[in-house]
């Protein structure tokens, strides 16, 4: 309520003390003595007064006035004052007095009794009741002539009243005369609009207005409330249709295109301007346009996940392309929607296949049509029973019927080129044949009849038969293209024994065609042989047993119509097992004995190939291989020097057009490599490009030399590495292909082995795009060691887009599996002749200490592998020269992080979130019952798992391998428990390992737990085992970061190795990456396990990093609750203060629960300060209950999980009010200070620490344990909150870049929390897999936009249907004033002009709330302790010691690869950034490279603006020095 305020001024009139001169105050006296010039007179005066008034005010105005509510400055001017203010209001008090008589002196003409009762006695002397002064007016004089003038005056006004009137009438029927002609215009264009089928209607929520309904009531919701137009008339009556309405129509063009040229096109409808349609025809083409709309906008929604039937979204058009169809002269149907305005200019001509286009427009017409009936129908259908059940809208089945004729029409293509090739090749072998071809009719053949027959025409299977006879017997060919589940065109093969074979490709099916005529060929070939031969039709193999000299023969007939060879094949052994690798080229035609007497014609030389086999026969020893005209290479000469032996010498000359001429001389070729290097040198020469590297030579390339029984029918035959695979349990064979030619580059392969863990994927994601980026070739060895054994299609090399989204995948995408063949020789030689194949020079293994352990004695065995490949004559010495040494880098994927050496392992973090989840489930409920509950977790030979999980949930015993209770640790866990449940614990939670055993390596299962809790304590106890859930999910922000960022380290490893550099395992100690000997950390790893076999525990716990003692150290203190023997001396305990300050942050309440709980293990009291430093200073002495309290263990026993801050925090800073700060330190005594916040914290203890100088209480101990999501505290690397932050961050964009990956083209710019510093933004954008990231220490800027747009626009272009092609643009708050979010997302979308999509998103506060990840729990626990711990070195000294030791007013944090407690005083003056809020040097900023280099981001996209603080010294020093580079 605004309070009323009632100031003295100057009272200068003199007070009235009678009605007359009040009235002659308020009037000007009789109304008679009022004329024109006294008027203007009076106006005059008070303007002139006005301005002399406001010319005051300015004067007044610039002078010095003292303010209005100025505090009187003695006793003296009070009562002034007050004197003056009673005045004013007794003067008040007199004119309401006044006012009320004059009311009542009126009142009294009507009212007297009223009147009497409020009129003052004075008054009612004075002047009689019921008069107003009425004795002075005097009765005016009567002026008859002034009467008669009036009257006639007013007769006047009465006849022009009258004139008016009838002259309004008039006007008014003329205008209904208009009106009536108007609507009955307007009403004849309604009826007839009416009368030609059109739907007239009130328009929804305009009752008053008609409107025409021209869509159709079963469109979708979007189409049908568009498809209703006002009806409008204008000013003559005749009726428009709304503006706006058909005036821009559109329709859906059918194109059809063979590679870049459109062989046929829809018709498009004309367009006349709006002047020249009629109404009817405006509603009719609006209606159309509707129509085509919805068509369009079905066939997208269709069309979306449909890339695996070749439908796909290009350029704002739909493109159907059957995936079968690769030839550049495959017909593809593109669907367009077009603006009829636009495309009325163009050219109508005629093309070869407008009939087909139009027909599959109409087609797709009358298939939405259809759909629109099936709604009608199954809205008049008796409704289904009532579901809870919302039916999902269904895409309307329209693509995939054209598809299915499409992809039906090129099967047929296809098989009529495979009937064709088979024709020429039989015409040339002079073999008598018949072959018919399959037709295919686009709605040609259908009756006129309903568009129900016609639709259900195009929904039915499309069928074609063709068929093809050698001699006498026919084969039949049918085609089945259907749209049921199974899409696609299914061909059954039938032969004339009336065997039925069915395929699913036409490649099986050309095969199928060859192999059938080869066995009729055979069967024809026998009855007019010489001598007793059988016949194997399957194989098309001829036989002729053994004859008296013990001769047999065997004899293939294989067919290739695609090559264009007929061939006759037959080892070079007798009757013996067939080498399908080992065939003489001098057995083609000169068979032994040549049963058939077949002449060369037989052979078709249609191929090189065909030319080679076909010369073999003939005498002449030298042909010619002519080459395209548009190579740089006239001609081959291959002349055979001797074709009779097993290994022919061939001579290869290689014609240049011009006058030199190039050649290699004297080739010696094996049998088995024969035609693979004709082939390759023959496609070497003709390559287009000289100066282009040569082409590796093909494994096997020559068909004729196969049979094709070998190739179609074995089950174990891999057509894509030309070889038979091992059946299952049998080793992997060595494949004898030749090597592939090293390149300039690394050609480096990863696989992960062992036990999956989460952010695998994130790492072999890192290594494949780095190696890219560093100009190398990637593999990825899929099922870890097995597919390096069995090699071939199980080492695949890796494209940039094939790892794209794998950073937020779960586990490992390429596979990990138990290889036994590998652990012996045999198989690793296997393996090592597979990474010769493939050229691979270097191997990153991604597993455990077992994986790591097998790669290194793979690289301690690789020479000795070497010289065994070529000793065995599987290689040459050429083909090792390049492989004499092998590089192998380890990374560490175990969620147990067992490794001596590191602080994390790949996937550790995620596991224990996962722990963590499940037991925060846990506690509600045995909070519920007070129950108490045993988790069995995952560790054989480590216990990390279990005391993290202990550490961050607040357990209250934990059994971990490495270090196990003592002797009679049943009584020691039942009376921790008891103490803690007389304390008033309501549930108690026990974590064991897996492996874990008491001190004599005794077994100790959760049920021996259970039962102990059970019967000694007396808790209703449970058993919980989570099992593999610990595995699965989602790696958390922690271990994608770790994952990318160790990936990214593998690579260089490998780039900056030497032969005799020790293979590294990357690492990471604290905050910093490094390389470590991998055989050391597998030593010590392995030391641990082997001092806990012989019970030396100490030993054991020394092979653990330090890490893992300090939480051990921590978790005993925080839940020891009577250990006496802990407790200092009384004098040297302290009141420790325990604030917050800043923003809330994950982990901030574990913190002060460790403190808290190691306050009181140690006889220390702590006192929480509540709601930060305005809390203190206001609310100290609340009653019943303070800002300032002591707390006791149960108080704070549960915050262990809680984000947020229990004790309140608050950005006000001690500064406001020093005095009163100091005044509640020295009244509540506290002895040290423990602040827990960001930047304001670090402002906080500043500032105490500056005003040590004026205020005693100030000299005490003080530290900083930095905590905030923005991670910008000076003096450390890592804040507590920023974990939490990261996870709640990149699980909100994962959800947006599920929803943009749903709508396949989708950009989300996403803003982050941190302030100024850009650190959550980078390592966010580290973690998804981020397109770009803005902080705001580069800043913004237009070219950077521009470069990163046409980024976007390049990587869109390029997309060939990837699945994850939703990306994200990560923002900090603070990186531009200017370009917005918003604004970012709006210039996107508008440059992206429809190609794709862009939006914002801001998670907001989304990022500082949740429940504390587990990292920041554990390391707030270890971070608090190790706090108080700091706080104690001060016991004993005096404040003034205090206050002139540096370090006694601290920050706690990790400084590279330590923890560190560094002094305030030096980290203000010589690392703060005052102005940002922020440390000058940031370590993260070097990892926006790592960004760009994974995301592909060009360089030119990141140029820092001028001045901005990417670019001064101190932070490129400060980046260079926190990834071990030199400044200079």
């Amino acid at each position: 309520m605004a309070s009323l305020m009632l100031q003295p001024w100057t009272h200068d009139a003199p007070e009235i003390s009678s009605l007359k001169d009040m009235l002659a105050r308020a009037q000007r006296g009789h109304f008679r003595d009022i004329t024109e010039v006294s008027l203007q007179e009076e106006i005059a005066g008070e303007s002139a007064l006005e301005l002399s008034e406001s010319e005051s005010d300015d004067e007044e105005e610039d002078k010095d006035e003292e303010p209005a509510n100025a505090k009187p400055s003695t006793r003296d001017d009070l009562f002034k004052a007050r004197l003056e203010m009673l005045r004013h209001i007794d003067a008040a008090h007199n004119d309401v007095m006044i006012a009320l008589d004059f009311v009542s002196l009126l009142l009294t003409h009507d009212a007297p009794e009223k009147g009497k009762a409020s009129i003052s006695a004075g008054l009612r002397q004075e002047v009689p009741i019921g008069t107003l002064g009425h004795d002075i007016w005097h009765k005016m004089p009567q002026d008859k002539a002034r009467e008669a003038q009036d009257k006639l005056l007013a007769t006047n006004v009465r006849l022009e009243g009258l004139q008016q009137s009838a002259d309004g009438l008039l006007a008014a029927a003329s205008r209904l005369e208009d009106n009536v002609r108007k609507e009955t215009r307007y009403w004849d264009h309604v009826l007839s609009i009416n009368d030609n089928g059109w739907n007239v209607c009130k328009l929804p929520g305009q009752q008053h207005r008609l409107g025409v309904t021209y869509g159709f009531s079963d469109s979708a919701p979007e189409f049908a409330r568009r498809g209703v137009a006002a009806l409008n008339a204008t000013s003559d009556g005749t009726m428009v249709l709304e503006r706006g309405v058909g005036s821009k129509p559109r329709a859906v063009r059918v194109l059809l295109k063979r590679g870049e040229a459109v062989v046929g096109c829809s018709r498009i409808p004309a367009v006349r301007s709006d002047g020249e349609v009629a109404l009817e025809a405006r509603i009719r083409r609006a209606r159309d346009s509707l129509f085509d709309e919805e068509l369009y906008h079905e066939m997208l929604r269709e069309s979306r996940g449909q890339a695996s039937l070749g439908i796909s979204m290009k350029k704002n058009v739909i493109v159907l392309k059957p995936n079968s169809a690769e030839s550049p002269h495959a017909t593809g149907v593109v669907f367009e929607l077009v603006s009829l305005d636009e495309v009325e200019g163009e050219a109508d001509e005629a093309r070869e296949q407008d009939s087909l286009a139009q027909a599959i427009a109409l087609s797709a017409r009358m298939l939405l049509s259809q759909a629109h009936r099936e709604k009608v129908k199954k809205r008049s259908a008796v409704p289904p029973p009532m579901s809870e059940r919302k039916d999902e809208r269904q895409s309307l089945p329209i693509l995939r019927p054209i598809m299915a004729s499409i992809l039906h029409k090129a099967a047929i293509d296809e098989i009529n080129g495979c009937l064709a090739s088979i024709r020429s090749l039989l015409s040339a072998a002079s073999i008598e044949h018949r072959i018919q071809t399959a037709a295919f009719a686009f709605l040609k053949d259908a009756e006129a009849g309903s568009v129900e027959d016609l639709v259900s025409m195009l929904m039915q299977c499309w069928t074609s038969e063709a068929s093809l006879a050698i001699y006498d017997r026919q084969t039949s060919i049918r085609l089945e293209t259907t749209l049921a589940t199974s899409f696609g065109t299914q061909y059954t093969l039938s032969n004339a024994d009336g065997r039925v074979t069915k395929f699913s490709s036409h490649d099986e099916l050309r095969a199928a065609c060859g192999d059938v005529l080869a066995s009729e060929l055979a069967l024809h070939l026998k009855r007019g042989a010489e001598g007793d031969w059988e016949c194997n039709v399957r194989e098309a193999l001829l036989v002729r047993p053994d004859d008296e000299q013990g001769k047999g023969h065997r004899v293939w007939i294989a067919l290739d119509s695609e090559a264009g060879v007929l061939s006759l094949n037959t080892p070079t052994k007798k009757c013996g097992t067939v080498q399908p690798k080992v065939l003489r080229a001098s057995g083609l035609i000169n068979l032994p004995c040549n049963p058939f007497k077949l002449s060369p014609a037989l052979l078709h030389a249609g191929t090189p190939y065909a030319c080679l086999l076909y010369a073999s026969t003939l005498s002449s020893t030298t042909f010619p291989i002519a080459c395209p005209p548009e190579s740089r290479y006239e001609r081959v000469l291959v002349r055979h020097l001797d074709y009779s032996s097993l290994s022919p010498s061939l001579n290869i000359t290689v014609i240049r057009r011009g006058p030199t001429a190039i050649g290699r001389q004297g080739v010696e070729l094996s049998s088995e490599h024969r035609c693979a290097e004709v082939d390759s040198e023959f496609r070497n020469a003709a390559r287009l490009d000289h100066k282009q590297e040569p082409l590796a030579p093909t494994p096997v390339v020559s068909r004729p030399l196969r049979p094709l029984h070998q190739t179609h029918r074995n089950p174990h035959y891999n057509p894509a590495h030309n070889r038979i695979q091992p059946r299952p349990g049998t080793m992997a064979e060595v494949n004898l292909s030749p090597p592939a030619v090293p390149m300039t580059g690394k050609r480096i392969a990863v696989l992960t082995s062992g036990g999956d863990s989460a952010g695998m994927s994130g790492a072999v994601r890192a290594v494949v795009r780095q190696t890219l980026a560093s100009g190398g070739v990637a593999y990825a060895v899929y099922e870890g060691y097995q597919g390096l054994v069995d090699g071939g299609s199980m080492i695949k090399q890796m494209r940039w887009e094939d790892v794209r989204g794998w950073s937020s995948e779960g586990g490992t995408l390429i596979g990990t599996a138990r290889c036994k063949a590998f652990m012996e020789r045999p198989g690793r030689l296997t393996a090592a002749n597979n990474m010769v194949e493939k050229g691979i020079d270097a191997l990153i293994i991604c597993g455990g200490d077992g994986s790591l352990t097998g790669a290194d004695k793979f690289r301690s065995e690789w020479p000795g592998l070497m010289e065994e490949l070529v000793s065995s004559g599987k290689r040459t010495e050429n083909e090792v020269k390049h492989h004499k040494h092998l590089n192998i880098v380890g990374l560490v994927g175990s969620i147990d992080n067992d490794l001596s050496g590191t602080d994390a392992t790949i996937g550790c973090y995620s596991s224990l979130e996962r722990i963590c989840q499940s037991i925060d489930y846990i506690d509600a409920t045995a909070f519920s019952h007070q129950r108490a509950f045993v988790i069995e977790v995952m560790g054989r030979h480590c216990g990390w798992l279990a005391l993290m999980a202990g550490v961050s949930c607040g357990a209250d015993f934990v059994f971990c391998p490495e270090n196990p209770p003592s002797e009679n640790w049943e009584e020691e866990m039942c009376g921790i428990i008891k103490k803690h449940r007389e304390m008033g614990k309501r549930k108690t939670i026990v974590v064991v390992a897996e492996g874990a055993h008491d001190r004599e390596l005794n077994h100790i299962s959760p049920t021996m737990v259970k039962d102990l809790l059970s019967n000694k304590v007396g808790l209703d106890t449970r058993v919980t085992t989570l099992g593999h859930v610990q595995r699965g999910g989602p790696p958390c922000a922690y271990d994608r970061m770790l994952a990318t960022l160790q990936g990214v380290e593998a690579v260089k490893a490998v780039l900056e190795s030497r032969p005799d550099t020790p293979s590294p395992v990357i690492c990471i100690v604290e905050n910093k990456i490094v390389r470590k000997p991998l055989v050391d950390a597998i030593l010590k790893t392995k030391e641990v396990a082997a001092n806990i076999a012989k019970k030396d525990f100490a030993a054991a716990m020394k092979g653990r990093d330090a890490e893992f003692e300090e939480f051990l150290e921590a978790f005993n203190i925080t839940t020891a609750t009577d250990k006496s023997g802990m407790l200092l001396p009384p004098e040297k305990r302290m009141r420790v203060g325990i604030i917050h300050v800043g923003a809330p942050a994950g982990g901030m309440n574990a913190a002060t629960r460790a403190a808290v709980a190691y306050c009181l293990t140690k006889g220390h009291t702590p006192v929480a300060l509540y709601n930060g430093f305005p809390g203190l200073c206001r609310h100290h002495d609340d009653k019943p209950l303070g800002s300032v309290r002591v707390l006791d263990w149960l108080d704070a026993e549960t915050w262990a999980s809680r984000g947020g801050s229990e004790i309140g925090t608050n950005r006000g800073l001690p500064a406001e009010d020093m005095e009163k700060t100091a005044e509640c330190f020295e009244l509540y005594n506290i002895e040290a200070l423990f602040v827990v916040g960001g930047f304001e914290a670090f402002t906080a203890v500043s500032q105490l620490r500056k005003g040590r100088q004026q205020h005693e209480a100030f000299k005490i101990p003080m530290v900083v344990l930095p905590a905030t999501v923005s991670n910008n505290v000076p003096g450390t690397e890592y804040s507590i909150g920023s974990d939490t932050c990261l996870n709640a961050l990149i699980t909100y964009c994962d959800a947006i870049k599920q929803s943009a990956s749903a709508s396949r083209r989708r950009v989300f710019v996403v803003e982050t929390q941190g302030g100024a510093s850009g650190y959550i933004a980078t390592i966010a954008g580290l973690a998804i897999g981020a397109v770009a990231v803005y902080t705001p220490e580069e800043g913004i800027h237009l070219n950077m936009l521009v470069e990163d747009i046409k980024f976007l626009k390049e990587s869109f272009a390029s997309d060939a249907g990837h699945s994850r092609s939703g990306k994200i643009i990560l923002r900090n708050e603070k990186a531009s004033k200017v370009y917005t979010t918003e604004l970012i997302a709006n210039i996107i979308k508008e440059e992206a002009a429809g190609r794709f999509d862009s939006r914002f998103a801001v998670p907001g506060h989304v990022q500082q709330g949740g429940t504390p990840s587990p990292m920041d729990r554990v390391r707030a626990v270890r971070f608090g302790v190790k706090s108080l711990q700091y706080l104690e070195k001060f016991i004993g000294k005096s404040k003034q010691e205090i206050a002139d030791d540096p370090m006694s007013a601290s920050i706690i944090g990790i400084r590279g690869a330590r923890v560190k407690s560094s002094s305030m005083e030096k980290i203000e003056r010589e690392e703060t950034d005052w102005k940002d809020r922020r440390p000058k040097e940031e370590f993260w900023m070097s990892l926006i490279d790592v960004v760009d280099t994974l995301s592909g981001r060009p360089k030119t996209c990141r140029t820092p603006m001028p001045g901005s603080p990417a670019v001064s010294p101190e932070v490129m020093n400060g980046a260079r020095k926190a990834n071990g580079m030199s400044s200079s």
